[in-house]
């Protein structure tokens, strides 16, 4: 009983070591995105504010979403993970997607929340 205990736990210790200390998974397996150009046309690439986040595909904000008016302005830097994996990030957006422009939005900087753009009047009917 003894025996099969300390090879129990030795398997466990082996399972959580093994498991914390791998390296993030490469782009290619994670479908995760290194540009906005990795994502559709209504995404966009997208990093978090949390130590050691990893770039997604987001969505872009839809008409009477939270938004910041800062969100439009891309983010160009490497990002640096345990194990020495770095990852360059070109044209990505931190925290939130900006509102989707193919839809005629605007951060309304009033509000806070995506709007229709009125300055160039290409509203739906």
């Amino acid at each position: 009983m003894l025996k099969e205990c300390s090879l129990l736990f030795v398997c466990w210790t082996t399972l959580a070591l093994t498991a914390t200390l791998q390296p993030l998974p490469s782009y290619e397996v994670t479908g995760d995105c290194r540009s906005s150009e990795d994502c559709g046309p209504s995404s966009c690439c997208l990093l978090g504010m949390m130590r050691y986040s990893t770039p997604w595909c987001a969505p872009l904000l839809k008409l009477g979403d939270e938004c910041r008016p800062s969100s439009r302005q891309l983010i160009n830097r490497t990002l640096s993970y345990p194990g020495g994996l770095e990852i360059f990030l070109k044209d990505a957006h931190q925290v939130l997607c900006p509102c989707d422009a193919n839809e005629g939005l605007v951060c309304s900087p009033l509000k806070g929340t995506c709007v229709y753009d009125v300055a160039n009047d290409i509203t739906p009917l």
